[in-house]
């Protein structure tokens, strides 16, 4: 028996769970009763928890245990984590995030693209549509795996060096050479790129197609997002 507990418990560590939970863990503790009142409004709603669940929530660990069983908080997946915390204005806890995801390194979290690719190199940002705390880090995988077939480029040359807000992009950086092929391939590919969410691709900030199609807010869309924006930040 003893041996069979050993195994599952060497599994866990294995997998990560550990490591995600402490560092987890380690945010819950430094949470406050009014933050997490706030967190619970944050995510209440048809696509969050609902007032139920809500309501039985009391600790932050409570909090973040729905939030993972219903795979809005996952370790492949930390962006809706960030969201939350920087609608907090916590950037005490951002870092302990920001720290954990560069040391597991294969997971989805916010981080800019540099500011200028390598020579030889562009950037070509997929615009995806959609709730991103639900996309997961193997379906990102599985687009680069799909670009790198379209392009015949080998995987390990087409990098992910960003992801960024405003909507969410997905910033690669894939050999110049490619730049007009890569727009012709989206409009003839258009159905496939959709089912990994992306219904944009913008090469040198050109878009691949006319930004009319793409799922973006109206004027007054927009505007009631920023503000909401600038509010959930603190800048107004």
């Amino acid at each position: 028996m003893a041996a069979t507990t050993d195994i599952r418990f060497h599994d866990f560590v294995e997998s990560g769970d550990l490591g995600f939970n402490k560092m987890l863990l380690k945010i819950t503790r430094q949470i406050e009763p009014e933050e997490l009142r706030r967190l619970k409004f944050l995510c209440r709603g048809p696509s969050g928890l609902s007032t139920r669940e809500i309501d039985r929530l009391t600790t932050a660990e409570d909090f973040f245990t729905s939030l993972q069983r219903l795979q809005m908080l996952t370790r492949d997946n930390l962006l809706l984590l960030q969201e939350l915390l920087r609608c907090l204005e916590r950037a005490d806890l951002l870092r302990i995030v920001e720290e954990y995801a560069k040391i597991l390194g294969n997971t989805l979290y916010f981080y800019e693209a540099p500011d200028q690719p390598a020579n030889g190199f562009i950037h070509a940002r997929f615009h995806v549509a959609g709730n991103l705390e639900r996309f997961q880090r193997s379906k990102l995988d599985d687009l680069r795996a799909y670009v790198s077939r379209l392009l015949n480029e080998p995987q390990e040359f087409i990098f992910l060096v960003g992801v960024e807000k405003g909507s969410v992009n997905l910033m690669f950086m894939i050999s110049e050479q490619y730049a007009d092929q890569l727009k012709d391939l989206f409009e003839k590919h258009k159905d496939s790129f959709s089912r990994f969410g992306v219904d944009g691709i913008f090469v040198a900030d050109k878009p691949a197609i006319d930004e009319r199609s793409l799922d973006l807010p109206t004027a007054h869309e927009q505007r009631y997002r920023d503000s909401s924006t600038r509010e959930c930040y603190g800048f107004v």
